[in-house]
């Protein structure tokens, strides 16, 4: 499956174990990889917002420089947040253009989790996350 021009490919199956990893999708130009079932059901507005959000990474990373983008993703946790911040925003524009609610409050509490190296607090991820 192409999003964006770019190659969507699904985990192995095997990886669904281990809960998160399985459950979550990445972003490593030029791939968007994640669980079957957001290709599966592509037609779903939550899981299309998320391969928004990736192709927002991808598309950035392109125009940034794609390895100078990740090493700051990954070694500066002010560069990753200010990504994520972009990614989230773009991907509530996406849910609230086909009427969809974005739920601020759970997005903040991933933002602001271990999963991005608590880069934030949960309440300046609201507040980042509401504008």
């Amino acid at each position: 499956m192409l999003y964006k021009g770019y190659s969507v490919l699904t985990k192995p199956r095997i990886l669904r174990h281990l809960g998160l990893i399985y459950n979550s999708a990445q972003a490593i130009y030029p791939f968007i990889i994640c669980p079957g079932y957001i290709i599966n059901e592509s037609n779903n507005f939550q899981y299309l917002s998320i391969l928004e959000h990736e192709a927002t990474h991808l598309d950035r990373a392109k125009k940034f420089g794609i390895l100078k983008w990740y090493l700051l993703y990954i070694f500066s946790p002010k560069f990753r947040l200010k990504e994520e911040v972009i990614a989230y925003r773009v991907k509530k524009k996406f849910l609230e253009s086909k009427g969809v609610l974005f739920d601020v409050e759970k997005h903040a509490r991933i933002l602001s989790s271990n999963i991005y190296g608590k880069v934030v607090k949960y309440e300046e991820a609201v507040r980042l996350l509401s504008s």
